[in-house]
């Protein structure tokens, strides 16, 4: 299998021609057989836009972009090496291209999305997913692999502040009800990346448009109504039991949406065991940590991490402009009503869900 060569700079905007192996393979990673990264100037001289089918040589000199199955035009790497015997070749196949933004426009759309998650208090991952898919045109399941490291960053940085910077440290005896809760979000992690990789893009969009929309009308029924602490009347075992089984479908809904599970995890802790506001917010980020570990490492089994510049160029400008979005979001807080907050975003996630995954990509 050949695979894909990166360029070693990007400059303003990148095609990408993501290609499947005709006849019809399972792909390697993420619905696709190959990926091709060309300049514009390359994108516009080869037209692109007017073959929808090309035939792919991989040679040892370099990659060959032949239209149609033509000599006319071509396009040649010389340091793309490939996987594949001397002069062996991939059969013609239906290309789709893509357009990846600059780094810059990663770096922005995370401060973006790091103002409107620390304005709620979470970490913002339900709205970079729609943002991924619907502007960086990525397909579904590499945006959650993408999406997943991005929560990963962004939620050690919020522990390490909590922790060593404000000292806050979770009381002991919510201990157990949060490694229950660990536990098995490490579990539904886990058997959440399997059925991902199971089942069909069609079905994808349709799980995360309905747990966006899901989330976007929680936000909205949470602007009207306020959440009072609760306490399960349980004996301790039985508390473990609910919080592991909690766990579970937080680790599934976490790595289908390629987030840290916050929005799901604080009301939980909240309203089922009765633990304080503040303590359930660093709580469930030594929950979120392990459960993004697994989904992480279940996607890099799946090849979803090979190269580098999806961690260059997206990854690392997006995490930092998360980072910094969420303290100014948190500075924010007090001076933005959080019932009208929640009721905008709210509404937000539910039409960006409803039109970014409304059909199959």
């Amino acid at each position: 299998m050949a695979r894909a060569y990166h360029a070693r700079r990007i400059q303003g905007t990148v095609r990408v021609l993501t290609a499947r192996l005709a006849p019809s393979a399972e792909a390697a990673q993420d619905d696709a057989d190959l990926e091709i990264e060309i300049s514009p100037l390359v994108y516009e001289m080869l037209e692109v836009d007017h073959h929808r089918h090309w035939q792919l040589s991989i040679q040892p000199a370099g990659i060959h972009v032949l239209p149609g199955g033509t000599v006319g035009a071509s396009v040649a790497r010389k340091h793309a090496a490939p996987a594949v015997g001397p002069s062996q070749s991939v059969s013609s196949g239906s290309i789709e291209h893509v357009e990846r933004r600059a780094p810059r426009a990663a770096a922005l759309a995370g401060t973006a999305v790091g103002v409107m998650g620390g304005l709620l208090g979470l970490g913002g991952a339900e709205f970079r997913l729609p943002i991924l898919v619907g502007y960086f045109r990525y397909r579904l399941r590499r945006a959650i692999s993408l999406n997943l490291a991005v929560s990963l960053v962004t939620v050690l940085a919020a522990a390490g502040s909590r922790l060593f910077i404000a000292r806050q440290v979770p009381d002991v005896s919510v201990l157990p009800i949060g490694v229950a809760m660990m536990l098995g979000g490490m579990l539904g992690a886990a058997i959440g990346s399997r059925w991902l990789a199971s089942i069909s893009e069609r079905r994808v969009h349709a799980a995360v448009r309905a747990l966006l929309m899901a989330i976007g009308l929680l936000l909205i029924v949470e602007s009207a109504v306020t959440w009072g602490s609760r306490d399960l009347p349980f004996d301790t075992a039985a508390r473990t039991v609910v919080a592991a089984s909690v766990g579970v479908l937080i680790g599934m809904v976490s790595t289908l949406l390629g987030g840290a599970g916050g929005e799901l995890i604080i009301p939980s802790l909240v309203l089922l065991f009765g633990v304080p506001i503040k303590v359930a917010g660093i709580l469930s980020l030594l929950v979120s940590i392990p459960t993004i570990l697994v989904g992480l490492a279940r996607h890099h089994a799946r090849g979803a991490f090979k190269g580098l510049l999806d961690v260059r160029h997206l990854i690392v400008p997006m995490s930092l402009g998360t980072i910094l979005g969420g303290v100014v979001g948190g500075a924010m807080v007090a001076f933005v009503p959080a019932g009208a907050v929640k009721l905008l975003l709210g509404s937000v996630l539910i039409a960006s869900a409803a039109k970014v995954f409304a059909v199959e990509r």
